[in-house]
This record gives C-alpha cells, structure tokens and sequence, in this order.
C-alpha cells in the first residue's frame, strides 16, 4: 500500500478545534480598515490582509493534512501556475468619441486584444464566436460593437440572451454604468425582458423598444415570437444578437434553444432584418461548430484570452480517512472543503466555496459560519437560484465591494457573474467536466501582485479519486467538446409547429431548419397538426405552450414563510427539498414545509431550528407491461 493510502491517525485533531486554536496573526501581514453598514450603524472593521500562498498552503499541510499519519496522503499534489501577461490590441478605425470618452471615465485605458478583434469582425460583417476564460472581459467585447452601431446606426436595436435571469440583473448594472458615461443625450437605452416582467410593461416595451433588450430564450419562445406583430419595430431594426454563455446550450436545453433562435431569425428576416451574431463562450474545443449548430450560420472565432491572469496555486486534497480503514471511506468532502474554506478566510483571504448541489451549499455554509464563530460568520453568504433577485443583487455586491469575504454557491457563480477579485476557490468535489473545474477555477486569481489558491477537495466516487491520483493527465487534458443536435426529431416537429403558428411555413423557411425539417413537416401535415400545404399552418392554437425549452415544467413556486416571501423554487428541486415536514436551508436559517399548495404555487414555511435535517423518501416501482 503507497504511502497516499495510508491510515488516518486513531486520534485527530477535529476541524473545530483546529479553527479555534490556531491564530491566524501568524499569517496576517498588516490589517486595514474597512467599513461596514449594518442599518444606519457604521462600523470599522480591521481587515486582516492575507500573507503569501506558501504560508497558507503551509499551514494547510501542518494542521489539516498533519491529521493523517502522513500528510502526503491528503495534500496529495501541489501545482503553481505563473501569471499570465495581457496582450493588448489598438482599433483602427478607433471607436465612437463618446464612446472612447466612456471607457476612460470607466478606466479602460486600452482593450484586449481579444476585444479589438471582436469589433473589427463584426465590422467585417462576420459572425463572431468568443471562448475564453471567465473574467476575461468577454462582455465588454460585445458591448463595444453594440454601443458603436447604436451610436452610428440610428434606430438600430439589439438582442442580448442570457441562460440565467441572475446573469441577466448582473450585465443590465454593467451596461448601465458604461452607457450612464457616455457624455450628451440622448443616450441609448436598455431594459430587461423575462417571465417576470408585468404584461403591461411587455406591451410599453414592445410598442417602444430599448437600444438594447436583455432576455432569456424562454420569454423570446413563450412571448416575443408568438407576439411578433406587437415586436415588429424591435425585430425589423434587429442588428446584433448576443448569446451569452454559448456553453451552456448543449443538449436537450441547447437543442430546443437552437430552434427557438432559428424561429427568430426567420421572423425577422420577414421584417428585412439579418441580424450578425455574437457568441460568447467559456474555453470548449468546439465553440465555432457548437456556435453554428446553434445559430445556423456560419462564424469565425476569436483566438485565445488575452485579457491575462494572475498567479494560482492549485492544491488536489483527499479527506483523510475514516472508522474501518478497510472500508476506505474518508471524511465528508463537505466539511473538509468547509473547513478549509473557513481556515482561508481567518487567515484574511476572500474566495468562493463551490458545492454540486443546493443542499449541500446550504449546509457547507451553515459549517463555515460555526468554525468561523460569530466575528466572522455574518460575512459568508450561500448562493443558488431560488434566491430573489434584489437578495442575489446585495450578494454580488457584498463581494465586489468587500462586505462579504466569502460565499458558498452551485455552479451559479460559475457564469460570468461579476463578483469582484477573490483570492482562493474551494471545490467540493470535481465538478463534472474539465470546462466546469476551469470556470470555478478562474473566479479568483485576478490580482497580478497576489498569488489565488484553488484547491480541489475529491470525494469517495471514482471520478473524484481518479482525477488527483493523476494530475499530470489532469492538468494536461483537452477542454471538452460540447454537444447539441437541433435535428433530434422529438424536439424540432414541437418548434415546427410554433413557427408554423408565428407565421406560415413557406418552403424556403425550411432551409433554416435541419435537413430533415421536410420529411417531419409532412408528417405533422398527415397527423392534422399542420394544414396542408404549401404554406403550412398550426392546425390548433397553444402550441408553444407545449414546449418547454428545459425538459420539464419549469413554473415556479413561490417560497412564503409566515412574514415575507424568501425566494422560489422550480421543479425538480421542488420534490426534492420542498416535500411536506422537509427543513429547508435558506442562507443559513431553517424552515418547515408547512403545507404545498399546487393550485397556487405557493410552498409554506414555519421558522425552524437549523440543528435537524430531513431527507425524501424515494420509492420506485416497476411493473410489467
């Protein structure tokens, strides 16, 4: 047996003894002072500033790895990557004056190379696919161009489609402080359209269209095609569409969106719009045939990320193990990543703490608020969808502004939600893909004068084991390719049936769609879903209605505890974490599930003691056919 498979020591160190003990002075270089708002109270707080990695991971390795009879056997592998200078580019022709004014007053003192040769492409008139790490930048590449034909173009509007409504809050602050710089008026505008949005002001917005219309592609499916004739202004002026994280359109969801964005360009090409198109992408190995299977038309990509980095050191970490050394089953990865995590954050850094799914972020947070203790604790916040929009809104800010130090999130933050610059990444357990670790991975190590740390914390399952016990493969695979098939039959007869009801089908619509687009189209003829044709028609009305671009039904539930509404809930999650008698965690505090009212969507919570937990009954019966 290798000296990495060791037994644990009979008598540890427990975590909390270990954060209750150790001074965490010992790694504090200076302190600064920061304020806080609580209420109308202002408070100085000293800010411990974080001594270099090597003392970090050094103390890691005496403490928490010292655990296990040799300490190999936890920190089992240790890897620091150099920064990673930016490379800078100059537009010719240069942009806009108002424009460029903008950028100075923002601090953009010079673009990226990236972002240079995302304009002159555009300019070119080609489609453009951008893949490269986050915090690189990407979204000032397309918002340069946009901004560029709104102030040159009169009347030209634009599409920006966002996977999550969380990224959506975050890019409309971000485009709103660049166009809020740009000097004279009037300036070009910018509003939000998704399933939250009242009618009547669907109807305002529709009637009169914002420079720039941030969306998802369910309300574009569920609401602005199928009332295209109310759009028409929007979509007839239509110049640019950018789809944000293009990475996250892979399979069934990637599929149906594919289609939904094909269906949009045929109905604004009917108003004499052909739009260019703007992809923006995590690093893949595929972005420009996954962008033109989504889209439908060719791209070009632009290389690499320019934007730099700062150093990172990377630590693979095994809890070490547990009982019947025999049975090789090590410590809960949740608490050894908490622990970590919370050893970081005394020892003055500020980071992020990734867990796979919701219930285990709700519980990681409430183990690092206990190790931390009450100084501390109030300054860590969890992070996942559910939360309310103006709640997630004071998180991101908390981080950016240094209000919260840490914060406990599923791969929500994992898009490319700005939250400021963070110095160390906790992953409890390998993510899934090489492309997921890397996005986890690049939310810290912006600062070029302080080296980041990232640790990954394996657990039991194979995946996991095999991953740290060889690194140097690790760190040495190719990305991912991503994947969609818009041509899958079972999707695409349910989007030929919308578009159909959006505006007959013609024969030459068809050549948007798959090649087998034809074939299908004369069996929903022959089945009486379409009329028949030449051109063909929705036989019935709803047909949108019928789809559901995430699998499943998708409507939400809200979260009502006795004094206020907390948040919401979508199915699967809802069966989940939410069935009758469950605990449900919200940022730390505990609730009962009263009751679930499926009439009106509402989940009733009672305040509950957070010590307890509860877990679904889960029965599966097979009968023959």
């Amino acid at each position: 047996m290798s000296s990495a498979r060791k037994t644990s020591r009979r008598v540890r160190a427990q975590a909390g003894a270990l954060a209750a003990s150790w001074r965490p002075e010992r790694l504090i270089e200076k302190t600064s002072v920061t304020p806080l708002l609580e209420g109308n109270l202002l408070h100085v707080v000293d800010e411990p500033r974080p001594a270099s990695a090597d003392a970090l991971v050094q103390h890691l390795r005496d403490t928490l790895a010292a655990r296990a009879d040799e300490p190999s056997a936890v920190l089992v592998h240790e890897r620091a990557l150099a920064a990673q200078p930016a490379s800078g580019g100059v537009l010719r022709p240069h942009l806009p004056a108002p424009l460029a004014r903008a950028l100075v007053r923002q601090g953009v003192k010079q673009l990226y190379a990236h972002q240079v040769a995302t304009v002159e492409a555009l300019r070119d008139g080609k489609n453009v696919v951008l893949a490269s790490p986050t915090a690189s930048g990407k979204s000032l590449a397309f918002a340069l161009p946009t901004l560029e034909r709104a102030l040159t173009v009169p009347g030209i509007r634009a599409l920006y489609l966002y996977p999550t409504k969380a990224l959506i809050g975050d890019q409309l602050r971000a485009i709103q402080a660049l166009i809020g710089h740009l000097p004279g008026e009037p300036r070009p505008s910018v509003a939000v359209l998704t399933g939250d949005t009242p009618r009547e002001q669907r109807v305002e917005l529709a009637a009169n269209p914002p420079t720039i219309l941030l969306a998802n592609p369910d309300i574009l499916h569920h609401s602005l095609l199928p009332d295209h004739r109310r759009w028409r202004g929007f979509l007839a002026n239509l110049g640019i569409v950018v789809i944000d994280e293009l990475h996250s359109y892979r399979g069934v969801f990637g599929a149906h969106v594919a289609l939904v964005l094909r269906r949009l360009r045929r109905l604004a090409a009917g108003y004499g719009a052909r739009p260019a198109f703007v992809a923006a992408s995590a690093t893949i190995a595929n972005p420009v045939e996954l962008a033109e299977q989504v889209v439908g038309a060719p791209f070009v990509e632009v290389h690499g990320d320019t934007a730099g980095s700062g150093p990172r050191r990377f630590l693979f970490w095994r809890p070490p193990l547990r009982g019947d050394q025999s049975a090789n089953e090590h410590e809960s990865v949740f608490l050894e990543a908490a622990t970590i995590f919370a050893e970081a954050l005394r020892a003055g850094y500020s980071g992020i703490l990734f867990g796979r799914a919701r219930v285990s972020v709700e519980r990681m947070l409430l183990d690092v608020q206990r190790l931390l203790g009450p100084q501390l604790a109030g300054r860590v916040s969890a992070y996942k969808s559910g939360y309310r929009a103006d709640e997630r809104a004071q998180i991101e800010a908390g981080l950016r502004s240094g209000q919260l130090r840490g914060v406990v999130s599923t791969n929500a933050l994992e898009l490319g939600i700005d939250v400021g610059a963070l110095d160390v990444a906790v992953i409890a357990g390998y993510p899934g893909s090489t492309m997921s670790f890397w996005q986890q991975a690049g939310r810290v190590g912006r600062r070029a004068e302080r080296e980041a740390v990232v640790v990954l914390v394996a657990g039991d399952d194979a995946l996991d084991q095999f991953h740290i016990q060889h690194p140097q493969a690790f760190f040495g695979r190719a990305m991912e390719q991503a994947a969609v098939d818009p041509s899958n039959a079972s999707i695409l007869v349910g989007h030929l049936v919308c578009a159909a009801a959006e505006r007959a089908l013609e024969p030459d619509d068809l050549a948007l769609f798959p090649t087998n687009a034809a074939r299908l189209v004369e069996r929903l003829a022959d089945a009486g879903e379409l009329s028949q044709g030449p051109p063909w028609r929705a036989a019935a009305r709803g047909a949108h209605s019928e789809v559901s671009l995430r699998g499943t039904s998708r409507d939400p539930y809200t979260l009502q505890t006795e004094r206020a509404r907390i948040g919401t809930i979508e199915p699967p999650y809802l069966q989940r974490e939410c069935y009758p008698g469950a605990l449900y965690l919200h940022n730390g505090r505990g609730y009962r599930v009263a009751s679930l009212d499926a009439t009106t969507r509402v989940v009733r919570l009672v305040e509950e003691s957070v010590d307890t937990r509860t877990s679904p009954i889960v029965e599966i019966a097979v009968a023959p056919r």
